[in-house]
């Protein structure tokens, strides 16, 4: 189709018009168009845990990244998106995670004293104690917090002694059965 260069084009749609033709007639805006990839959340201004979202940054792997201030020092640094929102991002390096933190706690009878490896086929981190009797033992982080290991094994030896000496006094009658586990004695009145 070809057109007179003093032809009236406003009833047509607008289509790639060439050089020189009305093109003053089309309006400019006065903000550009934010860009905004379809599905992404805007998450410039909002504040998380570890920082304030400053903007949008790159996509990887079909997930939007962030420029995020860290609320702590003022650092700038990169987290994913779903991270944020879940809880769980990427952190500022003054708030990585410290491998030595649990170092110089105590859990049951020991005190943790430095990192001691790592397990091979996981990575768990293996920790070396010092018990209260004295002796240095290893354990693994898992059973420090879910109170699987308490002591080098001391507290297990001291617990069978007791249960043998008690178990030697119940079989040479030496030990008398405790009020609470004897039957209730219940009176039983005798009619004549």
């Amino acid at each position: 189709m070809t057109l007179s260069p003093d032809a009236d084009i406003s009833h047509m749609p607008l289509l790639a018009q060439k050089e020189g033709s009305h093109t003053d007639a089309l309006p400019t805006p006065s903000v550009p168009p934010k860009k905004t990839q379809p599905g992404r959340i805007d998450m410039t201004g909002q504040t998380f845990a570890c920082g304030t979202v400053l903007e949008y940054a790159y996509a990887k792997q079909k997930r939007a990244h962030w420029k995020v201030q860290c609320c702590l020092c003022g650092a700038i640094f990169v987290a994913c998106g779903r991270d944020l929102r879940n809880g769980t991002p990427s952190k500022c390096h003054c708030q990585k995670y410290d491998p030595n933190h649990l170092v110089g706690k105590p859990f049951g009878r020991g005190t943790v004293q430095a990192r001691a490896g790592a397990v091979e086929y996981n990575g768990e981190a293996i920790w070396a104690l010092k018990c209260e009797c004295g002796r240095i033992y290893k354990a693994k982080t898992s059973d420090l917090t879910g109170e699987k290991v308490v002591s080098c094994g001391c507290w297990r030896k001291e617990r069978m002694a007791e249960m043998n000496r008690t178990r030697a006094r119940e079989r040479h009658g030496l030990l008398a059965p405790l009020p609470e586990d004897l039957a209730p004695i219940e009176d039983v009145l005798v009619e004549n």
